[in-house]
């Protein structure tokens, strides 16, 4: 649905009224700080993961203003090009190799990656149509969940048996 408003800046050090969980300023109390951020400007800590990769979003943490325009920013600095792909229910992988510049659109809630294919950091600035978006690290979620997914579970989804 729609807002209600045209902004609802967050107030954190408030508790009157809610909006996705968080309070609003009152509108004369807003300025252009509540919808400026420079959290995206320097790249993010790539060496700190197994997965050389950093995020960084504009959570309303780091931009009040965000807070129910339905969406957030991202960058995501990987350690060298990068190509992007998604796959379809159906199985079709969607695969580009980007340039600076570049565009290319995940359809939501399809399962996609970015595997940075250089030698040199790469970064992508990504636009997120949720203000409090999910994740899942497919890996993770499948190997080391806890309780810990069935081998015979396992098995049958990969279609291998369990000594495989």
């Amino acid at each position: 649905p729609d807002a209600l408003q045209d902004f609802c800046v967050a107030d954190t050090s408030s508790s009157t009224i809610f909006m996705n969980g968080l309070p609003c300023l009152n509108p004369n109390q807003v300025s252009a700080k509540n919808f400026t951020t420079s959290v995206l400007s320097s790249a993010g800590n790539t060496s700190g993961n197994p997965f050389g990769v950093s995020l960084k979003t504009t959570t309303t943490q780091f931009l009040p203003g965000i807070n129910t325009l339905g969406l957030i920013m991202a960058r995501v600095d990987l350690a060298g090009l990068s190509t992007l792909a998604s796959s379809t229910p159906t199985n079709k992988l969607f695969s580009a190799e980007i340039k600076t510049g570049d565009v290319f659109v995940f359809p939501r809630g399809i399962i996609h990656f970015v595997h940075n294919i250089g030698n040199t950091p790469a970064s992508v600035i990504a636009a997120l149509n949720s203000q409090a978006p999910g994740n899942s690290v497919i890996p993770l979620a499948t190997f080391a969940s806890n309780p810990a997914i069935p081998n015979q579970v396992l098995a049958k989804s990969f279609q291998i048996n369990i000594a495989e």
